[in-house]
């Protein structure tokens, strides 16, 4: 039977490591050499901004098979090598990051 706590039954709250859904309740590891920790974003968050800043000027990036990305826009396209030249195309159309 369920002992509601706000009943006034003298119920108590379960603790939090024991309430439903409490699973892998131990802490994160925070040392800077942990996988856990912080770092710097990486090269896909990185490819998504830019993707994005794109996006907000009416261009779509693709990655490719062979690892070039491909800029596109009302049929017209341009491969780079990098994330490096698509940023710099970015900036050249007048976008931000």
């Amino acid at each position: 039977m369920f002992n509601d706590p706000f009943s006034g039954s003298g119920g108590s709250l379960p603790d939090k490591d024991e309430g439903p859904g409490a699973i892998n309740t131990e802490a994160l590891n925070s040392t800077p050499d942990s996988p856990d920790f912080a770092s710097a974003p990486s090269t896909d968050k990185a490819l998504t901004n830019i993707a994005a800043a794109l996006a907000l000027k009416g261009y779509a990036l693709h990655r490719m098979a062979d690892g070039l990305l491909l800029i596109e826009r009302w049929g017209y396209s341009r491969t780079v090598d990098g994330i490096t030249q698509a940023a710099q195309f970015l900036i050249q159309i007048g976008g931000r990051l």
